[in-house]
C-alpha cells in the first residue's frame, strides 16, 4: 500500500469593487439557495415524512430557474 501525500496551497485573492460586487452576489444566491432547500427538507419531511434526496431538490431546481420569478438565479 503506498501512502499519499496531501498538500495544501493558501491563496488570497483581491478583487476590486466590481469584482467584490459579483462575488456578493454570488455567495448571497447559494446562502439563499442553501438555506432554501433545507427548509424545503425539513418541510417535506416534518409535514408529509418525505425525505427529499439531492436529486429530488436539483429538479425542483431546474424547474424554478425556468419560471419568470428566479432573477435571483439567472
Amino acid at each position: 500500500m503506498m501512502s499519499r501525500v496531501t498538500r495544501s496551497y493558501r491563496i488570497r485573492a483581491y478583487p476590486n469593487g466590481a469584482q467584490r460586487r459579483l462575488l456578493d452576489r454570488w455567495f448571497g444566491a447559494t446562502r439563499w439557495l442553501w438555506n432554501t432547500t433545507v427548509a424545503i427538507r425539513s418541510e417535506a419531511y416534518r409535514v408529509c415524512g418525505l425525505a427529499l434526496t439531492g436529486n429530488d431538490l436539483s429538479r425542483w431546481l431546474t424547474q424554478w430557474k425556468r419560471t419568470a420569478l428566479s432573477p435571483l438565479l439567472s
